[in-house]
């Protein structure tokens, strides 16, 4: 729940400190590929006890958590990190399928059976249909991707910029007028390459998720 609200606060600051001229391309009206990275960076800070003992605190006591039982919790999390990616990968490539050609004129089923057994390491049960409760299908329409590129990103940012000093003003005043502030008006990439000092390559994003699976 925590790491959810920080995600959602990352969205809700990408609103706030815009500074766009036309309000329709202010905060999270851009460009799907960049409209998660902020929510997505935010979950690194959740995850950071340096963050964490600033809030995380008991209602009597004002104790902080032990550091080495946040640390247990948050590895935790990461325990499955290689299935998780595989999954997002799976589910990316069927969302690129679905919103394609279909010359064959396949039910969803049986490309679902197709892409599942080729791209999971968990194989389709013949007569699901789990894809029809699955609401990002529809509400991104080919765009699901997003979500492991804006991780790749938001990896990147948090690496080189926040993971040294998550606390750092001079930091988040950068992140601040560098990428949030534009909102849609500038181009993602131009935004990432002002953080970061440099463009990132498909190479550097791939990197950037298989370090994201290694390191846990």
């Amino acid at each position: 729940m925590v790491e959810n609200l920080f995600h959602e606060f990352g969205h809700a600051m990408h609103s706030m400190l815009a500074r766009t001229r036309y309000q329709h391309v202010t905060g999270t009206r851009c460009a799907t590929d960049f409209a998660e990275v902020p929510s997505i960076l935010m979950e690194y800070f959740a995850n950071d006890y340096r963050v964490l003992s600033q809030l995380a605190r008991h209602h009597k006591t004002n104790q902080t958590l032990p550091e080495d039982m946040i640390a247990q919790l948050c590895a935790s999390k990461k325990q499955f990190a290689a299935f998780e990616m595989q999954t997002q990968v799976f589910y990316s490539i069927l969302d690129q399928i679905f919103h394609g050609e279909h010359p064959l004129k396949k039910s969803t089923m049986e490309i679902l059976s197709e892409v599942q057994n080729q791209f999971s390491c968990i194989k389709y049960v013949p007569g699901t249909a789990w894809h029809l409760r699955f609401g990002h299908l529809v509400g991104y329409g080919a765009k699901y991707y997003s979500y492991l590129l804006s991780r790749a990103v938001a990896s990147s940012v948090w690496h080189q910029c926040f993971a040294a000093d998550p606390l750092s003003r001079d930091t988040g005043e950068r992140y601040r007028w560098d990428m949030l502030a534009h909102g849609g008006g500038r181009e993602p990439a131009v935004l990432v390459e002002n953080m970061l000092g440099k463009k990132l390559s498909t190479e550097d994003l791939v990197d950037a998720l298989l370090a994201e699976t290694m390191e846990h």
